[in-house]
Formats: structure tokens, sequence, C-alpha cells
């Protein structure tokens, strides 16, 4: 389905990370491109984050130069671009995952690269 709605090719993309949160878990603002300049794979382009689960409260994602909160809900899918069309990090992308404050809290996290992630091996 990624492939239909940007056209990407895998070999672009990071392995798929799970996370689970506890009570209380959260990930503080941050950016997901501008510290890979010497990286063989490049900067991340797209950030792909789906919620495996329904946390009972909390949880959801905060865009804070956009000040837009993000519900997490299972089966969502949130895709952003952290880069703008020169390569220069989109800064208005800044994010935190909010405190979880109650329930379970399961997501999985993939970025699309600049150039080829998966190298292949013989």
């Amino acid at each position: 389905r990624l492939q239909q709605l940007i056209k990407l090719d895998p070999d672009y993309l990071e392995s798929w990370q799970a996370t689970d949160y506890p009570t209380g878990g959260e990930f503080y603002y941050h950016m997901d491109s501008g510290y890979w300049d010497t990286h063989y794979s490049g900067d991340r382009i797209y950030t792909f984050l789906l919620y495996l689960t329904t946390p009972a409260k909390g949880g959801g994602t905060h865009f804070r130069a956009l000040d837009r909160k993000i519900k997490a809900k299972a089966g969502r899918l949130l895709v952003w671009n952290n880069l703008f069309p020169n390569g220069d990090s989109n800064h208005r992308m800044i994010h935190s995952s909010m405190p979880l404050l109650k329930g379970k809290k399961t997501t999985l996290v993939s970025w699309l690269r600049q150039k080829k992630f998966r190298i292949e091996t013989i």
C-alpha cells in the first residue's frame, strides 16, 4: 500500500521498528531528519508511523510547530515529509510521542531514505 501511496522502492526503507510504551512512556520532541549527512543512505525523507493499539488515554503524537495533536488509534498510519525539496530539514515536523496515561500503546515506524538503505549481500 505504501508503494501505491508514495512511489517508493522498498530498498530505500529502513527496517520497521516496533515500540511498546509503558504507562507514562513518551518520546520527547525531536526531528527525524538532519542527522545523517554522511550516512551511506542519506537522510530520512518520509516517516511512516503505524499505531497497532488504541490507548485508553494519552499516547498520541504532537507536532509542536503545527500545533497539531493526532490521537493514537489502532490501524492509523501517519506519514509526513521530513525534507524540503532542496534536501533541508523541514523543522515544522518537530514532534513528540505524548505520555501514555492509561492502557497499552504499540507502534511500528520506518523511514524512507534518500538512497538505498538495504544493501544486497551475497
